[in-house]
C-alpha cells in the first residue's frame, strides 16, 4: 500500500493550497455545489467531502444506497477498495443524482477512508461562510 497522502488530504493538513471550488474549515474539505438537487429541492452551498478527525479520515456516503447494506452483501468491495475502512453509518443521507460528483470525491479517496457517514442538509454551509 502507498502511503503518500493524496491531494485532498493535504489540502486540509494545509500543505498544498486549496484550488477553486473547495474550501476547508474545521480540518474538513468542503466542495462547492452550485444548484445541485437534493430531495427534489434546489440548494447551493458547500458540502463536505473529506475530514480529519484525529487519526481518522471520514468520507461521506452521497451515493443513494445504504453502504452499510452494500458491504455486508459485497466482501469483494469493502477488502479491495475500502480496505482501510472501520466504521459504516448504517441508511442514507441526501445522496442522489444531484449530489455524483461529491460521491467520486468520496471513491476516489476509498483506500484512506476510515469511518464513512451518511451526510445531512444541515452540513450544507451557506455560500457566505468563507468570505472573510
Amino acid at each position: 500500500m502507498n502511503n503518500e497522502i493524496n491531494y485532498h488530504q493535504r489540502t486540509i493538513e494545509g500543505t498544498e493550497p486549496v484550488s477553486n471550488g473547495y474550501r476547508v474549515k474545521d480540518s474538513t474539505l468542503y466542495r462547492k455545489c452550485n444548484w445541485t438537487y437534493v430531495n427534489n429541492k434546489r440548494i447551493s452551498g458547500y458540502l463536505p467531502v473529506l475530514k480529519k478527525d484525529g487519526s481518522d479520515w471520514v468520507g461521506y456516503n452521497y451515493s443513494a444506497r445504504d453502504m452499510a447494506t452494500l458491504f455486508l452483501h459485497n466482501d469483494s468491495m469493502l477488502s479491495r477498495c475500502y480496505h482501510s475502512l472501520k466504521w459504516v453509518e448504517i441508511g442514507r443521507g441526501i445522496g442522489g443524482r444531484g449530489t455524483s460528483y461529491e460521491w467520486q470525491i468520496t471513491q476516489i479517496n476509498a483506500r484512506i477512508i476510515t469511518k464513512m457517514i451518511n451526510p445531512t442538509i444541515d452540513m450544507l454551509l451557506p455560500m457566505d461562510a468563507f468570505e472573510e
